[in-house]
């Protein structure tokens, strides 16, 4: 009985948890409607508050607003309360210049999260059942998908979303639908062939059956096989994402020489993991895209680019695969006049000029602590980031040099160029803090006068 096993597969999977409130998602097709009839009881043995939940995307004109009447009246017979919206999805699309389907989904599911924030509903029960699951392994196959992608739909999302009826089969939601007299609505565009899912279960499926009667259950069997192989390659993929990637203000900095020597199958995988870590989304990342960043970790790539719009934005900087949802945006910091004792920048940073003697023993050149000779400060003096023409004389080295080239030297990326603040004097730099000092700075054997110069910095700032 398809009441047990759907019984069987809340208790198994806990989808459920007496007190709750559930919103059954009701499109007027026979899948939705039993499973809303399936509700009905359900919710008088676990104490749960239904809800049905429709949504009229607009797409078929008078066609939709009749699935909503229908609805409407199924619901008021059966002492359902009914929650339900309009949308535009072609006016959407269009506007996207997005898919369809797509952009109709995106604004159900929506339209789902709105109605759990107003109305406290803590899980949403959809109807996908077997054949839902064995038609999009199949479509997924065909798409050229990984392992991940062949997994079996999870019977709990993370957004609350419910799949009870994945155990059941659609001979028996018709089966059952015939045997309660369920009313129902038919999409006339279900037999429509030209569309791949109905290909799939009109055409395909029906040829593969004569092979094995049972290929929906045995392709559903598959993907719950691979879903648990999936689960222990996650366990691996987070203990070497771990090991060679940073995680910095939203960005993921993955070393490229560690990322050459994984496997290939997991270097795809560390990728597509950092991917979802900047961008919150792996979303149509296809193994094109991916082949790209790995063609970035090769040697000799440093400075080389590849965006995937709207997802993300990846760059090699010496050594590093630098990847960001949104490609870099380089903003320079206005000079700012700096003098004797504190000043406070814009975003919180401190710079500190004060009176100080020399110690015995100098801090290194990255430290963001420095003693010079008071008398070389003179002149005005600014707080900004990089300009053309900024010179730099390297402590320890006779003469200067650009500091373009500088940068350069020392395998500074562009980004970090842009971003790094400078202590100048006109065009000539004078301290890089956190990187090197200038030679002008030197704090003579017989100084008279020495000055610590100090950089507290906040960590916004930070790469």
């Amino acid at each position: 009985m398809i009441e047990e096993i759907v019984e069987s597969t809340i208790t198994r999977h806990q989808l459920l948890e007496c007190g709750q409130q559930v919103g059954v998602a009701v499109s007027g097709g026979v899948d939705s409607m039993v499973l809303l009839h399936l509700f009905l009881g359900i919710a008088q043995k676990r104490g749960v508050r239904l809800y049905a939940l429709h949504y009229e995307h607009g797409i078929r004109g008078a066609q939709s607003e009749a699935d909503l009447a229908f609805v409407q009246e199924t619901c008021r017979a059966w002492g359902v309360p009914l929650v339900f919206e309009r949308g535009d999805a072609l006016r959407a699309a269009a506007a996207r210049k997005a898919n369809l389907e797509e952009t109709a989904r995106e604004m159900r599911y929506a339209f789902f999260a709105r109605s759990c924030r107003e109305y406290g509903i803590d899980r949403i029960a959809v109807a996908h059942h077997k054949n839902d699951l064995a038609e999009s392994f199949l479509l997924h196959l065909l798409r050229g998908s990984g392992l991940t992608g062949l997994c079996a739909m999870p019977y709990l999302r993370s957004d609350g979303i419910i799949r009870p009826m994945l155990d059941v089969s659609r001979e028996e939601i018709e089966a059952y639908a015939r045997g309660y007299g369920i009313p129902f609505r038919e999409d006339a565009t279900n037999r429509d062939t030209r569309y791949r899912r109905n290909f799939l279960r009109r055409e395909l499926i029906p040829q593969m059956q004569r092979v094995n009667p049972d290929a929906v259950g045995a392709i559903a069997r598959a993907a719950r096989l691979l879903e648990e192989e999936d689960a222990l390659l996650r366990e691996y993929t987070m203990r070497e994402y771990a090991r060679i990637a940073r995680e910095q203000g939203g960005r993921v900095l993955l070393d490229t020489e560690e990322l050459r020597l994984l496997n290939g199958a997991m270097r795809r995988r560390v990728l597509r993991l950092a991917i979802a870590r900047c961008a919150g989304t792996t979303r149509d990342v296809s193994s094109a895209a991916l082949a790209q960043l790995e063609d970035l970790c090769l040697p000799g790539r440093t400075g080389k680019s590849f965006s995937l719009p709207d997802i993300f934005f990846a760059q090699v900087s010496y050594g590093l695969l630098i990847l960001d949802a949104k490609m870099y945006t380089i903003n320079g910091t206005p000079a700012q006049p700096v003098g004797p004792g504190e000043t406070r920048l814009a975003d919180g940073a401190v710079l500190r000029i004060l009176p100080a003697q020399a110690p015995e023993v100098f801090p290194a050149a990255e430290s963001l602590r420095q003693y010079v000779s008071a008398e070389a400060l003179f002149g005005a003096l600014s707080l900004r980031t990089r300009r053309e023409g900024d010179v730099f004389s390297p402590f320890g080295a006779a003469g200067s040099q650009k500091l373009k080239k500088w940068f350069i030297d020392h395998k500074v990326s562009r980004e970090e160029r842009e971003k790094q603040l400078l202590l100048c004097r006109g065009a000539e730099v004078l301290w890089i803090p956190g990187r090197a000092l200038s030679e002008k700075l030197r704090v003579p054997e017989q100084a008279e006068a020495v000055c610590m110069l100090e950089y507290q910095k906040t960590k916004e700032r930070e790469l």
